[in-house]
């Protein structure tokens, strides 16, 4: 986001930009970790998708697969799903 274009959108829709470290694009582990998770899947499409709906296919199943499959280390290796039914 540091494109001109997109300074220049923020301020004509009256966004004030803030940037907690200015120059560094991994401030946000939890986004990161995923990405990470989703980039290193053995399915993941080495050549990109063909279209919309293929992406949308894929990001569903895998969404799934992330909250209802995945033991997650930080979550003392239960799913998400797992972990959400445990403290209601």
């Amino acid at each position: 986001m540091k494109s001109y274009t997109m300074k220049a959108k923020l301020e004509e829709l009256g966004v004030t930009a803030s940037l907690s470290r200015p120059s560094v694009s991994n401030d946000n582990p939890y986004s990161e970790s995923l990405f990470r998770t989703l980039k290193y899947r053995p399915d993941w499409p080495k050549r990109g998708f063909s279209s919309l709906e293929e992406t949308q296919d894929w990001v569903e199943n895998f969404v799934t697969w992330y909250n209802n499959e995945h033991k997650h280390s930080r979550l003392n290796f239960v799913t998400p799903m797992e972990r959400h039914k445990k403290t209601r």
